[in-house]
Formats: structure tokens, sequence, C-alpha cells
């Protein structure tokens, strides 16, 4: 699979996402924030995820395998 080219919107999305994870006491390490990061970029973004349809999203929900 090839690798997903960074977005700056992504990438300050996930580090809000890191940030509240270490906030609330969890694990926050790439474990976690890489297959977040892989569905962002594969959906596009916040605004991506809101313009599927609901067909759409739930076909998005096939599991992500992080590689690391």
């Amino acid at each position: 699979m090839a690798r997903l080219a960074r977005d700056p919107e992504v990438e300050a999305l996930i580090d809000a996402y890191r940030a509240d994870l270490v906030a609330a006491g969890h694990f926050a390490e790439n474990e976690v924030t890489s297959p977040a990061r892989a569905f962002l970029l594969r959906v596009g973004g916040a605004a991506g995820w809101s313009r599927l349809s609901v067909e759409g999203s739930g076909a998005s929900q096939r599991r992500v395998r992080a590689r690391w």
C-alpha cells in the first residue's frame, strides 16, 4: 500500500487528538494516531467525512492496519 501524502489540516486534527488523549491520561503514541491519520487522509479530512453519504461513511469502516 502506498503511503498517503501528509495534509496540514489532518496533522492539526491528529495533534489535537493526541493532546486530548494525553490530557485524559490515555495512550497516545503512533499505534493510536497512525490509524486515525490514515482514516482522515483516506476520507479527505473532516470536510470529506461530512460530505460522505450514510452509505459512503459505512463503506469507509474497513479496518486500517498501521504500518510501523
